[in-house]
């Protein structure tokens, strides 16, 4: 029915071919820019707290290596949902200063913004996951598959809470809530380590591949309403 209605509407309200496009394009000239300085120029419009959150959670991480001999993997997986938060804070960053319109008006569209700042995070989180599992394994207490199960899944769990959170609710409150799961999510890891050891001793590796399999597709999907809500507001 939602379809319907948009092909309806769009039916209605559709533009005139335009008359003369390309020789009214070509008396201007636009200054070209590659990918790469695109995504460097959104780079800098990131909050410096993200980064700072991301390199906590590094330091951590190292300082568990070294002083931590029993819990290692828990300690980590109780922090990676705060590298989750770096990136559902920068997805709503646009409608909780209220700049959407003026960032759909301009050069880019509000799509590509996001797209780029996610993908950055996302790419810098996943260089430190990696790091994480790396010495997560260094934990006798479960192998090594296990342990990275047990610190992508957590991680994952955030990310898919928290992007259904901010494509529902609007506002400030939006980055309350995400605040509010990723503690929960992190403090809930930690607190019952040991029921969880226990489910991931019983369980096959196959099950919690494919749950981490599960959450990667929804993930995606919240990710794609975001983008999908971004080309309604256009």
């Amino acid at each position: 029915m939602k379809r319907e209605i948009k092909e309806q509407l769009g039916r209605i309200y559709e533009a005139p071919p335009p008359l003369h496009k390309k020789e009214f394009l070509q008396k201007w000239n636009y200054p070209s820019m590659s990918l790469m300085e695109f995504l460097t120029s959104q780079a800098a419009y990131i909050r410096k707290r993200n980064w700072g959150i991301s390199a906590i959670v590094f330091v951590i991480a190292m300082f568990g290596a070294v002083m931590a001999s029993k819990n290692l993997v828990w300690i980590i997986s109780a922090f990676t949902p705060l590298l989750a938060l770096t990136v559902l804070t920068e997805c709503g960053r646009s409608e909780n200063y209220e700049m959407e319109e003026l960032e759909m008006a301009t050069r880019f569209s509000l799509k590509s913004v996001i797209l780029a700042r996610m993908g950055i995070l996302g790419m810098g989180n996943m260089i430190v996951l990696c790091f994480l599992l790396a010495v997560g394994i260094w934990d006798e207490a479960l192998e090594p598959v296990q342990a990275g199960i047990c610190i992508i899944m957590p991680y994952l769990l955030t990310a898919f809470i928290g992007l259904h959170i901010v494509r529902m609710v609007k506002g400030q409150e939006a980055v309350y809530f995400c605040v509010g799961a990723a503690v929960c999510v992190g403090s809930s890891v930690f607190l019952f380590r040991e029921k969880f050891l226990q489910l991931y001793k019983g369980w096959n590796p196959l099950w919690w591949g494919g749950i981490v399999l599960l959450l990667c597709i929804g993930v995606a999907r919240q990710y794609g309403g975001i983008i999908n809500r971004t080309e309604e507001l256009t």
